[in-house]
């Protein structure tokens, strides 16, 4: 009643108060928002900020979290124990229940952090003024090495100012306040920082621990806003984590990827180099039905020779800038001169044009500046090197992040992901993939490669190895692809022969890898 009245100054006080008379009195709260002889907590509170604020602070308190009947699912009717039905025909509110899924539901299976009495401690947020505002429950609590911070505003007024010092606790007859530096593990050095994750949102945050200790965290909460921060530590800044950077960088605000905005720091001089070349410009040209690449690759020109020019200063690498600069220019126009080697090969050229797609043209173009990086760095063994490169640049992060600015699914970035990492890590193989060295000896050694069972949809099931029809019919097309620019065309025949009877053997092992493979031994 108190948090539905917004009494919220007695509400604190009670707990002021439990905490010094014995905090341990606390694990013997019974907290819900409502009961069967009450209106439900749908009709007592709503479904929109405020009962979600209630609802995160009943589970996040120390004590016992009790969910009304109906109470996920929105349901207004009045229960009690007399009825043997419901007299109302209600169903559950969709949009309320996934609500619940995604800002409750991850709270619930972090419970064991918000149980203990013995570890809370309540914070007074003080304002600008210097005032206690007694409308913001803000908290902390831990178990083992975990910590939580949660931050409530019950209020439709916005909140904002510090959290620094724990109100005070009894433990053996003496009143004992933390600082919330203390009181969530931290070190207080000033070159640590505190990384700690806001569990509805999915955002990161950063602090610097001195800072932390010395001015206290402060905090902005809009009108019945709920937060809950866990997977809270502390780094020291290195040249290796660069989180001082990363911290100065987002200057307060958060991120909901810190492997990206370390990337972005470690990697953006090459990173910014790449840009020219693949953005999301150039690459949404490239799916164009109607795009010339070798237009393309003309007015590219310039930039290609810059690109290679920057990125051989950025690795100290002994490339020949316009060697590998004319080997982009033919790798962006091979997937439209590969159909002219083909013009009296029907069965092939059908079989090319019919898997050469959106995704697949996205895929070719990267892969046409991807291939040549090794060579940029080192001509010996620049294959092997892509291949490092790929790894050591966390390439696959990146063009990741590229791809998801653009409107292509998850499944598409998958896809593409996979096709690159098979394609790169083909170089892996005993024999180069041409032609004339692709058969069913070759295939035991692509399980050894990253991407392929991403590539032709690997999964296990009742203990089988399944895979899937459509994915295995874009996998057979890579090795169209590789087979054509790397062989001759007098074995032409036996590639094609070859991919024939691998469609045919999956039909027959009905897509089970290991009868699979039993085929083809």
């Amino acid at each position: 009643n108190m948090l539905k009245k917004e009494e919220n100054n007695k509400y604190r006080e009670t707990i002021k108060n439990t905490l010094n008379y014995d905090r341990k009195i606390l694990k013997r709260f019974v907290n819900f928002m409502n009961n069967p002889d009450e209106e439900t907590a749908a009709v007592q509170f709503g479904t929109g900020d405020k009962y979600f604020g209630v609802m995160t602070l009943m589970l996040t308190m120390p004590g016992l979290p009790m969910i009304g009947h109906g109470q996920i699912e929105g349901y207004k009717e009045k229960y009690g124990m007399e009825f043997k039905k419901p007299l109302w025909d209600e169903y559950p509110d969709p949009a309320l229940v996934e609500r619940h899924e995604r800002e409750i539901f991850p709270i619930l299976r972090k419970r064991y952090l918000y149980v203990s009495a013995k570890r809370f401690r309540l914070y007074d947020l003080i304002d600008h003024n210097g005032s206690v505002n007694e409308n913001v429950y803000a908290y902390s609590n831990q178990c083992g090495n975990e910590y939580v911070l949660t931050l409530y505003n019950n209020s439709f007024e916005s909140a904002s100012g510090n959290l620094n010092n724990s109100v005070p606790y009894i433990e053996d007859q003496n009143f004992i306040t933390n600082s919330l530096g203390e009181s969530l593990g931290l070190s207080n050095e000033e070159d640590h920082y505190c990384l700690f994750k806001e569990i509805k949102s999915n955002t990161w945050y950063i602090r610097n621990n001195r800072v932390l200790f010395e001015n206290g965290l402060f905090i902005h909460l809009n009108g019945y806003e709920s937060q809950v921060f866990t997977e809270i530590h502390q780094l020291k800044n290195s040249e290796y984590n660069q989180i001082a950077a990363i911290a100065a960088k987002l200057n307060g605000s958060g991120t909901r990827d810190l492997d990206r905005e370390y990337r972005e720091m470690i990697f953006k001089p090459l990173y910014s180099k790449l840009n020219s070349l693949i953005n999301r410009d150039i690459i949404e040209k490239i799916t164009s039905s109607d795009l010339n690449l070798t237009e393309l690759a003309d007015k590219l020109e310039k930039s290609i020779i810059s690109t290679v020019q920057d990125i051989k200063e950025y690795s100290g690498g002994t490339g020949v800038v316009k060697n590998i600069s004319k080997q982009i220019q033919l790798n962006i126009t091979r997937p439209q001169t590969l159909p002219v080697l083909l013009e009296k090969q029907v069965k092939l050229s059908k079989l090319y044009r019919a898997g050469y797609n959106r995704d697949r043209k996205i895929t070719l173009y990267i892969l046409a500046i991807f291939d040549c990086l090794g060579s940029i760095v080192s001509s010996a063994d620049s294959r092997k090197m892509n291949r490092d490169l790929f790894e050591k640049w966390m390439l696959e992060k990146y063009i990741r992040d590229i791809l998801s600015d653009m409107t292509l699914s998850e499944d598409s970035i998958d896809s593409i992901i996979s096709e690159l990492k098979f394609f790169i890590e083909s170089y892996n193989l005993e024999k180069p993939l041409v032609a004339s060295t692709i058969n069913n000896k070759t295939f035991i050694e692509f399980q050894k490669l990253k991407g392929f069972n991403n590539l032709i949809g690997m999964n296990l099931y009742d203990g089988i190895k399944w895979f899937s029809k459509e994915k295995f019919e874009s996998f057979l097309w890579w090795i169209l692809y590789i087979g054509l620019i790397e062989g001759e065309k007098k074995s032409y025949k036996t590639l094609l022969d070859t991919i024939e009877k691998w469609r045919d053997y999956s039909v027959l092992s009905e897509y089970d890898f290991d009868k699979f493979l039993e085929q083809i031994r």
